[in-house]
């Protein structure tokens, strides 16, 4: 692959399941943005939401090493089991890497909910879902609480310009895409008055 700068060497990743286009050195996010998988960021990228949470599958030796904002926002427990967040690792190599976001984790876990899929009856489901949505919910607010004091230095490491502000806002379009996809069952078609339709 090549782009303006000259070959850029690819990496092997999986999101989500999916095999997605992935170059060596950009962050999980980046990628994950770009090919519109499930994965959120609320705080575009800056380390503080904490939202593009991913669980790292298989190939946690080719991604960079936690960074200051993750070893602060992330447990030492979430991190032993795998969870990195997808703006701060990076594609050190050309892979395989297999992660799942957690916001994937949680739309998976309510979908057998919904379905019924398994042997384990409703009330189960149900109470493994609130448990895993309320675990999901107070990590998130710990460690948005623990990384605030560095809001402000990444804001102002990577301002919120217009070209930042209309990629997310594409981004945030192929991800309501996605998941409109996922939520019925179709592949090409999409809600009336859906952003692709008005040329987005």
């Amino acid at each position: 692959m090549q782009d303006a700068a000259g070959p850029v060497a690819l990496a092997e990743l999986k999101f989500n399941g999916e095999s997605i286009e992935a170059r060596v050195g950009e962050t999980l996010v980046e990628a994950g943005r770009r090919h519109g998988s499930h994965v959120w960021f609320l705080c575009d990228g800056r380390g503080i939401c904490q939202t593009c949470e991913c669980r790292v599958v298989g190939g946690a030796a080719h991604l960079s090493s936690p960074s200051d904002l993750e070893c602060a926002g992330l447990s030492e427990a979430r991190r032993r089991r795998g969870y990195r967040l997808g703006c701060q690792a990076r594609l050190d190599g050309p892979g395989p890497v297999s992660v799942v976001s957690r916001a994937e984790e949680l739309r998976r876990r309510t979908e057998d909910v919904l379905s019924g899929a398994g042997e384990v009856g409703l009330w189960e489901r149900l109470r493994s879902l609130g448990a895993a949505t309320a675990g999901a919910a107070a990590d998130m607010a710990v460690g948005v609480a623990i990384v605030a004091p560095f809001a402000v230095p990444q804001l102002m490491k990577y301002p919120p310009t217009p070209a930042r502000v209309a990629d997310y806002l594409r981004d945030s379009v192929r991800l309501a895409r996605t998941l409109w996809r996922s939520a019925t069952g179709l592949s090409g078609q999409e809600p009336r008055g859906s952003p692709r339709n008005r040329g987005v």
